[in-house]
Order: C-alpha cells, then structure tokens, then sequence
C-alpha cells in the first residue's frame, strides 16, 4: 500500500503515465506555411513527466 492510498483511502489515477524512453511526437508550429507533404512532428523520446498533461521530450 502507498502512502498516497494510506491517506487518501483510493488508489491514484495512473492511466495519463507513459513509459520513460518511449519515442515520442511533438507538434512543429513553424512560422510559414507547411507543404502537404512535409512532417508536421519532430520525433524525440520521453525523458520526464511534468504534470499530468506535460511531458519533457
């Protein structure tokens, strides 16, 4: 039992988590129009969780 369930008397929500390391997409906002067929993304890996909607890639 966590100390978190100790207190709080539920289990926490830890469905938002990803795995560290995991290849991971970030939206490039470019100041020029993109071509249909160039990436809209940069590839990167998850390094750390944030908060519960951030993510450190």
């Amino acid at each position: 039992m966590t100390l978190f369930e100790k207190v709080q008397g539920f289990k926490p929500d830890i469905s938002h988590l990803r795995i560290l390391g995991c290849r991971a997409y970030t939206l490039n906002k470019p100041t020029k129009e993109l071509h249909k067929l160039e990436p809209r993304a940069l590839i990167g890996y998850l390094v750390n969780h944030v908060t519960n909607n951030l993510f450190r890639v």
